[in-house]
């Protein structure tokens, strides 16, 4: 017989721990047959390593996720079955997650309102600085007082720029006794 055949989709089977992997456990559904519960699968509640749950030789009861007889898998689960054998823990996990969703859209609809907040702020606190009057162009910047600190404002807020400073030095004076041989 097939074990696409035999283990169908959605069966529950019972198979003993015969090897544990970093990444789950292979059961022996028969001595020729080993199907892999996955380490998400392995509990209902999340774990760091599969033998904080199983030891090799555990009999376990397992539901059928996929079998493929071409690359020669079964997926189990363990997880649903022990959701599928205990309904009430089914209900218990299902409220707990229904509670974490609605906290952390709760979370969520917080930060937009501090976020709408701090940007309607933000447009209040431009719409608040008084107008300044154009600047008169001007050509030459050495006209312009090397002490005179501006201000500027940008989304962060106002800064200062430091005074611009003239330079003493060329980069044509740095080079001028270098000889370069061809």
């Amino acid at each position: 017989m097939i074990a696409g055949e035999k283990y169908v989709i959605g069966s529950l089977v019972e198979g003993k721990v015969v090897r544990i992997v970093p990444f789950g456990a292979f059961v022996a559904l028969e001595s020729t047959i080993d199907g892999l519960i996955h380490i998400s699968q392995v509990s209902v509640h999340r774990i760091a390593k599969v033998e904080d749950e199983l030891k090799v030789g555990d009999l376990v009861r397992c539901k059928v996720l996929e079998v493929s007889p071409e690359a020669k898998r079964i997926s189990l689960s363990r997880k649903e079955a022990l959701l599928e054998e205990d309904p009430a823990l089914a209900e218990q996990l299902a409220a707990e997650k229904a509670e974490r969703d609605r906290q952390y859209a709760e979370r969520q609809d917080q930060r937009q309102q501090q976020r709408d907040t701090q940007q309607s702020q933000q447009v209040q606190q431009r719409t608040d600085r008084p107008e300044r009057a154009p600047r008169a162009a001007s050509s030459d910047r050495s006209s312009r007082d090397s002490g005179d600190r501006r201000r500027r404002t940008n989304d962060d807020g106002e800064y200062e720029l430091p005074p611009v400073q003239e330079a003493k030095t060329s980069l044509a004076s740095l080079f001028e006794g270098l000889k370069v041989d061809e």
